[in-house]
């Protein structure tokens, strides 16, 4: 299947077994996800989570509540990432190739280098 000439991808795309990379902080946005795109024959190949705010690693009990809550909900397989600072979401989105990047509450603005890895857009 191929997008109309209006569309500014001027090559047949697949809309079948996309690599997806999720940003977000939220455990039930990475369970709806990961079932959904499963569903539709997609595989969630990284999770990307932001550092908060003592670092990548968290500094009490809620914190880590939380990480963990984000890490169980990860499908099988799935890579969790943690990027220390915005400008490092390029080379973390670049080493797990994703066709498509999808974003859901993620508290960082998105560097426009990032932008520019997914193939298929972000």
């Amino acid at each position: 299947m191929s997008l109309s000439s209006s569309s500014p991808v001027s090559y047949p795309v697949s809309y079948h077994g996309w690599r997806i990379a999720l940003l977000t902080v939220s455990a039930d946005v990475v369970t709806y996800f990961g079932d959904l795109l499963r569903a539709r024959g997609h595989e969630l190949v990284a999770l990307v989570l932001p550092a908060g705010q003592g670092g990548p690693r968290p500094q009490d009990e809620q914190g880590w509540s939380v990480m963990h809550q984000l890490v169980r909900a990860a499908p099988p397989g799935t890579d969790v990432l943690i990027a220390s600072q915005p400008a490092h979401l390029a080379s973390l989105l670049a080493a797990v190739r994703p066709d498509f990047v999808l974003s859901f509450f993620f508290p960082w603005r998105i560097p426009p280098e990032a932008f520019s890895v997914p193939p298929l857009g972000t």
